[in-house]
Parts: C-alpha cells; structure tokens; sequence
C-alpha cells in the first residue's frame, strides 16, 4: 500500500496526525517530474514542500491514477527520497541531498501531509467502496443508482 494514515514522528519533523503519501515512479532521460516546489516554505523552513504538480508530467500521471484525497498536492513536504531524508543532517545539506536524488530516473518518495487522517481518507482506501451524501430524502433514489453504478462498472 502506497498510503496509510499515522502519526508523525521525527522523520516527519512535526507532532500530530497526518498522511504519508509513498510514490515510486521512473522517468526517462528527458521527462520532469513535474513538481515546482513552494519558493517561501523553502526560504523559511529549508523544507521541500509541494506549491504545484504539473499536469502531464510523470508526478502528473501518477496522481491521475490515485484517488483525488491520495494525490500528491499544494503543500505536501518531501520527507525521504530514494533513502535520503530531510531530518538525517542539517537541513541545508539533507535537502540538498535530497536534489540531488531526484537529478535521477528513479524517485521512491515519501511525502507527509499534516492533518487528520480521517474516515474519508480510509474510505477511499477500501476497494469496492462507494461514499454518496445525500442532502435530502427524495435523494436516496439517485444515491441508489450512483452505487448501483457503480457497482455495474467496477
């Protein structure tokens, strides 16, 4: 499993809940990973954190295939990179390290997001799962065809 809700610990530099998001892509020679990273948590924290990932690009296709709450997204803080972490030296040096790993053609990331992992997060987790809110009664009859649907096609 490429995700699961925890705790943080030192690795991820804080106190409190969040979700760690694990992400093993290949590029080729040519291809971005198609992460800008965000200029002022850089410039405050010395900390790789998420402003933008760029449709199309590799980082792109894999949140396509993720469920909209597992993509990586604005502010999600690189963590570890190919066995490099932000908190293993000082943090000028780990995130230079950790550029250095993704000058390559393989990234095996983790990336924390702050926050509650909460039963959303583990309901689009479960496979098969269908989550439909209704606002009124006279609803039930469309949230019944959603998950029959749904049902039909997957």
């Amino acid at each position: 499993n490429d995700t699961a809700p925890g705790d943080s610990s030192e690795e991820e530099g804080g106190s409190g809940e969040g979700v760690r998001l694990r992400v093993r892509i290949r590029r080729g020679p040519d291809d971005k990973w198609g992460v800008k990273w965000h200029k002022n948590i850089f410039k405050q924290s010395g900390r790789l954190a998420v402003d933008e990932v760029t449709e199309g690009s590799v980082l792109g296709a894999w949140n396509e295939r993720q469920p909209l709450e597992l993509q990586v997204g604005y502010g999600d803080r690189l963590v570890r990179v190919n066995g490099v972490g932000a908190s293993d030296l000082p943090a000028a040096q780990g995130t230079a390290k950790m550029r250095a790993e993704l000058q390559r053609e393989e990234m095996r990331a983790l990336f924390w997001r702050p926050g509650r992992a909460d039963a959303a997060l583990q309901r689009a987790q479960a496979p098969g799962s269908v989550f439909v809110c209704v606002a009124q009664e006279a609803d039930l009859a469309a949230a019944a065809a959603v998950a029959a649907a749904h049902e039909v096609l997957h």
